[in-house]
């Protein structure tokens, strides 16, 4: 995995986070049921669309720093890897991850199964982006190269 490659998906998952809520409160209005049985001076979908935005674009904020902080010492690692001489790390962030990537597979899967309403699809990118940011992200968290020699204990 190169690099450039966990940046543009960072990016992209980064803009879909702040895009998204604009896209699905179009999508949601558009759909016939739903602008039928709002009335025309109704604000009520516009305030949550507004605190799900500041609700991205603080997320977007976290999804950079959390990409900056374990891309450092990065060594191009494969979404298999697994270090044994740090064991408690991978073992930590792959249980990690799996949850993160279990989370949006079960809402994609639930969608299907229970037939949401059409604007709902709209989520569906930015979850599988989300997947594979979290995939990547464990990788280069995993195979990040330490210091080889311990450090000293701080003398107080």
């Amino acid at each position: 995995m190169h690099l450039r490659f966990i940046w543009v998906v960072t990016w992209f998952t980064m803009l879909g986070l702040v895009v998204t809520p604009i896209v699905y409160l179009n999508a949601m209005m558009n759909d016939p049921i739903v602008e039928n049985s709002m009335s025309a001076d109704s604000d009520s979908w516009g305030i949550p669309t507004v605190g799900d935005l500041i609700v991205g674009i603080v997320l977007a904020a976290i999804v950079y720093g959390l990409t900056k902080s374990f891309t450092k010492g990065y060594t191009r690692p494969s979404l298999f890897a697994w270090r044994p001489d740090r064991l408690t790390r991978s073992i930590g962030f792959t249980l990690l991850a799996v949850i993160i990537i279990l989370l949006p597979m079960l809402a994609i899967g639930w969608d299907f199964y229970n037939g949401a309403p059409p604007y709902e699809y709209v989520l569906i990118p930015l979850l599988i982006l989300g997947i594979v940011w979290a995939a990547m992200l464990r990788a280069a968290a995993i195979t990040q190269s330490g210091s080889e020699e311990p450090r000293a204990p701080i003398d107080w």
